[in-house]
């Protein structure tokens, strides 16, 4: 497991918490499909933490965090609804805003 030291969804502190938070991001996209065997628990907090900043930040980080969210989504878990139920909330979110 991961810990609070370690999860990009902590709140911002510093704009350049902005970038630690993309090359975590970075880092989990590129090493989670790698592991052989990483945990459900360690999974479902790596989707949770991808999906809040999605829906949470502006585009430097939500262009991290959907590539991170879709590597460990395609490659590992396949959980493609969680990926539909995110793409839907955010459409929803863009659409309020708008309005």
């Amino acid at each position: 497991m991961w810990g609070v030291h370690s999860s990009p969804a902590r709140p911002f502190q510093i704009p350049e918490d902005a970038s630690t938070v993309l090359g975590v991001c970075r880092v989990f996209e590129l090493a989670v499909p790698l592991m052989s065997h990483p945990s459900d628990t360690f999974l479902a907090s790596i989707e949770e933490d991808m999906t809040r900043l999605t829906l949470t930040h502006r585009f430097h980080v939500v262009a991290g965090a959907v590539a991170c969210l879709g590597a460990v989504t395609c490659k590992v878990t396949q959980n493609y609804r969680l990926i539909w139920d995110c793409f839907q909330r955010m459409c929803s979110e863009l659409r309020d805003a708008r309005d």
